[in-house]
């Protein structure tokens, strides 16, 4: 059984940049559901020079990965992010 979240529980990219100070960092954020890993996302993303600065979130991650357990961590127990600098 997979537990919804609330929608104000969700993470808002549009919120998260509204209340940004920064001038490169953050400035383009994408959100993913979920992902098998944020650091495979950011690694496609960062073959291009235009997603400088490009921080990638995701509220579940399936595979396992450094810090997280052996078969990812369900949605809403944690939030994953990258950043590309």
């Amino acid at each position: 059984m997979t537990k919804t979240m609330p929608e104000t529980d969700c993470l808002d990219s549009d919120k998260i940049k509204a209340n940004l100070k920064t001038r490169r960092i953050g400035r383009k954020i994408l959100v993913y559901d979920s992902t098998s890993s944020t650091n495979d996302l950011a690694a496609e993303y960062a073959k291009n020079k235009e997603n400088d600065g490009l921080v990638i979130f995701a509220e579940e991650q399936t595979a396992a990965g450094a810090g997280s357990a052996p078969n990812g961590t369900p949605a809403g127990q944690t939030a994953f992010f990258v950043q590309l600098s």
